[in-house]
Protein backbone atom coordinates (compact mmCIF):
# COMPACT_ATOMS: atom_id res chain seq x y z
CA UNK A 1 0.00 0.00 0.00
CA UNK A 2 3.03 2.58 1.45
CA UNK A 3 5.45 1.11 -2.02
CA UNK A 4 2.44 2.09 -4.25
CA UNK A 5 1.71 5.15 -3.21
CA UNK A 6 5.26 6.47 -3.03
CA UNK A 7 5.78 5.03 -6.71
CA UNK A 8 3.36 8.01 -7.65
CA UNK A 9 5.65 10.44 -7.07
CA UNK A 10 7.90 9.20 -9.99
CA UNK A 11 5.46 9.34 -12.71
CA UNK A 12 4.28 12.57 -14.55
CA UNK A 13 1.43 10.55 -16.45
CA UNK A 14 -2.21 11.61 -14.44
CA UNK A 15 -3.49 8.09 -15.35
CA UNK A 16 -0.74 6.34 -14.15
CA UNK A 17 -0.82 8.12 -10.97
CA UNK A 18 -4.54 7.75 -10.70
CA UNK A 19 -4.48 3.92 -11.10
CA UNK A 20 -1.20 4.00 -8.27
CA UNK A 21 -3.82 5.59 -6.03
CA UNK A 22 -6.64 3.77 -6.59
CA UNK A 23 -4.73 0.72 -6.22
CA UNK A 24 -3.35 1.38 -3.22
CA UNK A 25 -6.38 2.38 -1.69
CA UNK A 26 -8.15 -0.78 -2.89
CA UNK A 27 -5.78 -2.44 -0.78
CA UNK A 28 -6.03 0.25 2.41
CA UNK A 29 -9.50 -0.64 2.30
CA UNK A 30 -9.14 -4.28 2.01
CA UNK A 31 -6.50 -4.73 4.54
CA UNK A 32 -8.50 -4.22 8.19
CA UNK A 33 -10.22 -7.53 6.65
CA UNK A 34 -7.41 -9.18 6.06
CA UNK A 35 -5.58 -8.16 8.94
CA UNK A 36 -8.23 -9.29 11.02
CA UNK A 37 -7.65 -12.77 9.61
CA UNK A 38 -4.09 -13.06 10.27
CA UNK A 39 -4.63 -11.90 13.64
CA UNK A 40 -6.89 -15.02 13.96
CA UNK A 41 -4.15 -17.60 12.78
CA UNK A 42 -1.42 -16.09 14.62
CA UNK A 43 -2.49 -15.35 17.99
CA UNK A 44 -4.89 -17.75 20.35
CA UNK A 45 -6.12 -14.27 22.04
CA UNK A 46 -10.19 -14.27 23.19
CA UNK A 47 -10.04 -10.83 21.31
CA UNK A 48 -9.56 -12.50 17.93
CA UNK A 49 -11.50 -15.54 18.25
CA UNK A 50 -14.37 -14.85 17.32
CA UNK A 51 -12.34 -14.23 13.82
CA UNK A 52 -11.13 -17.66 13.91
CA UNK A 53 -13.88 -20.22 12.66
CA UNK A 54 -14.02 -21.33 9.00
CA UNK A 55 -17.11 -18.69 8.44
CA UNK A 56 -15.49 -15.78 9.33
CA UNK A 57 -13.02 -15.99 7.48
CA UNK A 58 -14.84 -16.86 4.35
CA UNK A 59 -16.85 -13.55 5.17
CA UNK A 60 -13.67 -11.28 6.00
CA UNK A 61 -12.27 -12.25 2.74
CA UNK A 62 -15.40 -11.72 1.11
CA UNK A 63 -15.83 -8.60 2.39
CA UNK A 64 -12.07 -7.86 1.96
CA UNK A 65 -12.80 -8.28 -2.05
CA UNK A 66 -16.03 -6.08 -2.14
CA UNK A 67 -14.60 -3.38 -0.58
CA UNK A 68 -11.74 -3.44 -3.10
CA UNK A 69 -14.16 -3.65 -6.17
CA UNK A 70 -15.85 -0.87 -4.47
CA UNK A 71 -13.00 1.18 -4.46
CA UNK A 72 -12.42 0.14 -8.39
CA UNK A 73 -15.77 0.72 -9.22
CA UNK A 74 -16.05 4.45 -7.10
CA UNK A 75 -12.17 5.69 -6.95
CA UNK A 76 -14.33 9.40 -6.56
CA UNK A 77 -15.44 8.62 -3.40
CA UNK A 78 -12.17 7.97 -1.45
CA UNK A 79 -9.66 10.18 -2.58
CA UNK A 80 -9.65 13.67 -4.17
CA UNK A 81 -8.69 14.73 -8.12
CA UNK A 82 -4.71 15.05 -8.32
CA UNK A 83 -2.73 17.97 -7.56
CA UNK A 84 0.75 19.41 -7.93
CA UNK A 85 2.44 19.79 -4.36
CA UNK A 86 5.38 21.53 -6.33
CA UNK A 87 8.23 19.15 -4.61
CA UNK A 88 6.83 16.04 -7.01
CA UNK A 89 4.72 15.69 -9.74
CA UNK A 90 1.26 14.47 -8.65
CA UNK A 91 -0.14 14.40 -4.67
CA UNK A 92 -3.51 13.18 -3.93
CA UNK A 93 -5.70 13.76 -0.73
CA UNK A 94 -8.45 11.36 0.70
CA UNK A 95 -12.02 12.46 0.84
CA UNK A 96 -13.63 12.40 4.49
CA UNK A 97 -15.22 9.28 3.39
CA UNK A 98 -11.13 7.57 2.32
CA UNK A 99 -9.95 9.01 5.71
CA UNK A 100 -12.55 6.93 7.55
CA UNK A 101 -11.48 4.12 6.29
CA UNK A 102 -7.77 5.06 7.01
CA UNK A 103 -8.67 5.50 10.30
CA UNK A 104 -10.24 2.31 10.65
CA UNK A 105 -7.05 0.56 9.33
CA UNK A 106 -5.59 2.73 12.35
CA UNK A 107 -7.44 1.25 14.91
CA UNK A 108 -7.35 -2.83 13.57
CA UNK A 109 -3.43 -1.95 14.02
CA UNK A 110 -3.33 -0.79 17.59
CA UNK A 111 -6.52 -3.73 18.48
CA UNK A 112 -3.26 -6.54 17.11
CA UNK A 113 -1.05 -4.97 18.97
CA UNK A 114 -3.20 -5.00 22.08
CA UNK A 115 -4.37 -8.80 21.11
CA UNK A 116 -0.54 -9.86 21.39
CA UNK A 117 -0.06 -7.74 24.51
CA UNK A 118 -2.86 -10.21 26.22
CA UNK A 119 -1.45 -13.33 24.86
CA UNK A 120 2.09 -12.66 25.89
CA UNK A 121 1.01 -11.52 29.74
CA UNK A 122 -1.59 -14.62 29.74
CA UNK A 123 0.68 -17.36 28.83
CA UNK A 124 2.95 -19.28 30.73
CA UNK A 125 6.52 -18.28 31.17
CA UNK A 126 9.03 -20.05 28.92
CA UNK A 127 6.17 -21.37 26.64
CA UNK A 128 6.22 -21.48 22.73
CA UNK A 129 2.51 -19.34 22.91
CA UNK A 130 4.32 -16.33 24.78
CA UNK A 131 7.89 -16.38 23.46
CA UNK A 132 5.84 -16.26 19.96
CA UNK A 133 3.51 -13.43 21.18
CA UNK A 134 6.49 -11.79 22.78
CA UNK A 135 8.10 -11.22 19.00
CA UNK A 136 4.80 -10.54 17.28
CA UNK A 137 4.54 -7.62 19.47
CA UNK A 138 8.20 -6.29 19.11
CA UNK A 139 7.84 -7.18 15.09
CA UNK A 140 4.49 -5.62 14.38
CA UNK A 141 4.90 -3.64 17.40
CA UNK A 142 6.71 -0.27 16.16
CA UNK A 143 4.62 -0.35 13.09
CA UNK A 144 1.39 -0.73 14.67
CA UNK A 145 1.81 1.86 17.30
CA UNK A 146 3.08 4.41 14.72
CA UNK A 147 1.12 3.35 11.97
CA UNK A 148 -1.58 2.90 14.08
CA UNK A 149 -1.48 6.49 15.10
CA UNK A 150 -1.16 8.37 11.77
CA UNK A 151 -3.90 6.80 10.44
CA UNK A 152 -5.69 7.19 13.16
CA UNK A 153 -4.95 11.25 12.73
CA UNK A 154 -4.94 11.10 9.22
CA UNK A 155 -7.63 13.78 8.77
CA UNK A 156 -5.39 16.11 11.08
CA UNK A 157 -2.36 15.39 9.83
CA UNK A 158 -2.63 14.73 6.12
CA UNK A 159 -4.21 17.21 4.49
CA UNK A 160 -1.78 20.25 5.94
CA UNK A 161 1.23 20.36 3.39
CA UNK A 162 3.77 20.28 5.69
CA UNK A 163 2.19 17.96 8.42
CA UNK A 164 0.98 15.49 5.34
CA UNK A 165 4.16 15.99 2.82
CA UNK A 166 7.09 16.00 5.26
CA UNK A 167 5.68 14.22 8.91
CA UNK A 168 3.15 11.73 7.57
CA UNK A 169 4.62 10.34 4.75
CA UNK A 170 8.26 9.74 6.00
CA UNK A 171 6.85 8.40 9.22
CA UNK A 172 4.55 6.11 7.51
CA UNK A 173 7.60 4.86 5.31
CA UNK A 174 9.91 4.70 8.41
CA UNK A 175 7.08 2.67 10.34
CA UNK A 176 7.26 0.03 7.46
CA UNK A 177 10.54 0.16 6.80
CA UNK A 178 11.52 -0.69 10.51
CA UNK A 179 8.81 -3.54 10.50
CA UNK A 180 10.19 -4.96 7.55
CA UNK A 181 13.81 -5.90 9.89
CA UNK A 182 11.64 -5.84 13.07
CA UNK A 183 10.04 -8.78 11.32
CA UNK A 184 12.76 -10.59 9.56
CA UNK A 185 14.87 -10.74 12.92
CA UNK A 186 11.73 -11.88 15.33
CA UNK A 187 10.77 -14.83 12.65
CA UNK A 188 14.74 -15.54 12.99
CA UNK A 189 14.51 -15.39 16.78
CA UNK A 190 11.32 -17.77 16.95
CA UNK A 191 12.84 -20.14 14.68
CA UNK A 192 15.70 -20.42 16.82
CA UNK A 193 13.86 -20.69 20.20
CA UNK A 194 11.54 -23.47 18.26
CA UNK A 195 14.58 -25.37 17.38
CA UNK A 196 16.53 -25.21 20.61
CA UNK A 197 13.20 -26.04 22.41
CA UNK A 198 12.91 -29.54 20.05
CA UNK A 199 16.47 -30.25 21.19
CA UNK A 200 16.00 -29.97 24.78
CA UNK A 201 12.68 -31.54 24.50
CA UNK A 202 14.09 -34.69 23.15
Amino acid sequence: MAGIAGLLFFFDNPTVVTTLVTVGTAAMVALPFQYLSFLAVSLHAPLVAPFRSRAAAVLLGLVSTVAAIFVFANPHLFFLELYRPGWAPWNFQYTEFGQRWAQLLGFVYLFGLIAAVIVYFNAQKGSVARNRAKWYAIAFGFRDVIAGILQILHPILRPDPFWGDFIYNPGYALALRSYIRLLAYAVLRFQLFNSDLKVKSS
